[in-house]
């Protein structure tokens, strides 16, 4: 409903206009704190409308659920004048906004290995330039048991697909390709015990999430249905994975999202919506306690997704 208003908007309005999306527990203040995770999509498209449409100024406001009177006169506050910043957060009677930090890694205390020696692991997203070289690093530096997962049956790979699973062969290592659709739980839940019981496996040590699509399109000329298919491999997908990890509870979940997601995108509206859902449902899975994270890279060299 959301794509179709700023549709409307963007064909309609002639003049600045400001719009506020009022939601509760979507923003994340405290790391513990359960969020509504399934509204994931909404920053990355906010963000792209203020990018494609100078004319519309959105901000999403996010509330507290049992909001006080101070809450209320804030809330008020800010839809009173015009759009500053595009994400706020107001409960407990405070207003705050999101800001990105420096992190200095260097200053951080040493963490685990996030790859086990000789584990086995899930790769969605197939013979994708990133996939490959996911899996290489794994095969070379762990001699990793690999679950690569596709779509596309071998039998109808491009010569340059069969040149990366070939290429395979030639690294330490294993690697079983399956066709699966990840969007669908019982082909998924096939190609993992497959592929367990080919590496002679009786456990997931983690999955690397990659599979994506890359279509640009403005936001004017995006329908429910091309909207939706990008959303697909990385909102439904990932939720499907997310129900395979219940028998995999010590798995690691590792999401390759984008900046897209925090930033919006000019033509990338769909792309951005995909990426934000995964950047906020990161947060829901750590704060179950799973180990989980959720990579947003820019743009990576001379390599397709």
């Amino acid at each position: 409903s959301l794509l179709y208003l700023f549709q409307a908007m963007g064909q309609f309005c002639q003049q600045e206009v400001s719009v506020y999306v009022v939601t509760s527990r979507l923003l994340q203040v405290a790391d513990d704190e359960q969020i509504a995770w399934s509204r994931g999509s909404l920053t990355g498209l906010i963000k792209t409308v203020n990018q494609e449409y100078p004319e519309i100024r959105v901000a999403l406001l996010d509330i507290s659920e049992s909001p006080t009177a101070q809450d209320l006169r804030l809330l008020e506050d800010e839809i009173s004048g015009k759009v500053i910043d595009t994400e706020v957060v107001i409960g407990g009677g405070v207003r705050k906004i999101a800001l990105l930090e420096r992190f200095d890694f260097s200053q951080q205390a040493a963490v685990p290995e996030s790859f086990h020696p000789q584990g086995t692991y899930l790769i969605t997203g197939g013979l994708g330039g990133i996939a490959f070289q996911v899996a290489s690093f794994l095969l070379e530096t762990c001699q990793a048991h690999l679950i690569l997962v596709d779509r596309v049956p071998t039998s109808e790979l491009s010569a340059e697909k069969r040149e990366l699973l070939e290429a395979f062969d030639h690294m330490p290592g294993e690697v079983e390709y399956l066709v699966a659709d990840i969007c669908n739980i019982n082909e998924m839940s096939r190609a993992v015990a497959t592929g367990l019981k080919v590496h002679e496996s009786d456990t997931l040590d983690g999955i690397v999430h990659l599979a994506s699509m890359n279509r640009e399109a403005l936001i004017a000329d995006e329908t429910e249905k091309s909207f939706l298919d990008m959303l697909r491999p990385k909102v439904i997908g990932t939720w499907v994975l997310q129900q395979l990890l219940s028998d995999y509870p010590d798995a690691r979940f590792i999401s390759y999202s984008s900046v897209n997601g925090y930033f919006g995108g000019a033509r990338v509206s769909a792309y951005s919506a995909a990426n934000s859902f995964l950047d906020t449902f990161v947060h829901h899975q750590v704060a179950l306690g799973q180990s989980a994270c959720a990579l947003a890279w820019s743009m990576w060299d001379s390599i397709g997704i």
